[in-house]
């Protein structure tokens, strides 16, 4: 990799990471212990259950419990584990897909998030924007079953900072309820970022909402998935987008990320990784990619 790709990369993270500890200060206020040790705790306790659900096979048993993303400490443990790197990943694959990048130069873009948890989908086209010094003011519906609530208003907070203009906004939304589907917005573009991997569960739910929802897209409409590396969810995922009528123009790659070095950035989230670190070492944000791919599909 380059060493200017590298600096790039690493003024990336600097901004992913002073945010991220923006969103984490008004978590723990909602994590109910007597004090921050006990809080950090229960948030190591936590960490440790997504980093084993989220290692793939855990994702595939029909029996297992659905994250409960609306306990504070989990929302906590998913920002700090999980919100950089992926911020960082879609960055680098509209960087990296040229028709993603061209989309991006677009007037009056419209991107709708499905599944997009704390922002972490919005944060990647706000750095794209920032860093190709995109202005234009572009539109995004963020999509998502739990509450994210003071995430959500750090997120439009940050937008003055960057110096960016976006109309932001949040829905609640059930994709196992295809008998009643959301109403997806006229969009360029669908982003599903280790989403449709928490869906398995309920493939046949899923298959029947997403053929539902997709039957009201607009022509050339693209849908970017992105996914860990397990070819049970690949496949399934190939077959959903066939069953919903999309057109495959991207097939499965492999994403180059490069989310090493962070050493130096991990200090902006200051105590949240000073005290977590100390309880367990594991506890830190993901920086492993090498198992991400992505996929892409068209509207017919």
């Amino acid at each position: 990799m380059s060493e200017e790709k590298n600096d790039n990369m690493n003024e990336n993270k600097l901004n992913i990471f002073g945010f991220v500890k923006e969103f984490l200060d008004e978590i723990l206020n909602d994590v109910k212990e007597d004090n921050d040790e006990k809080k950090y705790e229960k948030i190591s306790d936590a960490c440790s259950e997504l980093y084993n659900v989220y290692k793939g096979k855990p994702l595939m048993e029909k029996n297992r419990e659905d994250i409960d993303y609306d306990n504070p400490k989990i929302r906590f443990a998913y920002v700090y584990r999980n919100t950089p790197l992926h911020s960082i990943i879609l960055f680098n694959i509209i960087s990296t897909v040229n028709t993603l990048s061209s989309l991006m130069k677009q007037d009056s873009l419209t991107v709708t998030c499905l599944g997009g948890g704390p922002g972490s989908d919005v944060f990647g086209l706000l750095l794209y924007r920032y860093k190709n010094k995109i202005k234009e003011k572009f539109s995004c519906a963020l999509y998502d079953k739990a509450l994210w609530q003071n995430c959500w208003v750090n997120l439009v907070n940050c937008l003055p900072v960057y110096d960016l203009t976006a109309n932001i906004v949040f829905m609640m939304f059930d994709a196992t309820q295809h008998e009643n589907p959301c109403k997806i917005p006229k969009c360029q573009l669908i982003i599903m970022q280790y989403f449709v991997s928490e869906m398995y569960k309920y493939r046949e739910k899923f298959s029947k909402y997403f053929k539902s929802i997709a039957s009201t897209f607009q022509k050339d409409t693209l849908v970017l998935i992105v996914e860990m590396n397990w070819f049970q969810f690949l496949e399934w995922i190939n077959e959903v987008m066939s069953y919903a009528g999309l057109e495959s123009i991207e097939k499965w790659k492999f994403i180059d990320v490069d989310a090493g070095g962070y050493d130096e950035t991990l200090k902006k989230l200051g105590s949240h990784y000073t005290q977590l670190s100390k309880i367990n070492p594991k506890n830190k944000p993901r920086t492993f990619a090498e198992n991400v791919r992505y996929a892409l599909w068209k509207k017919k």
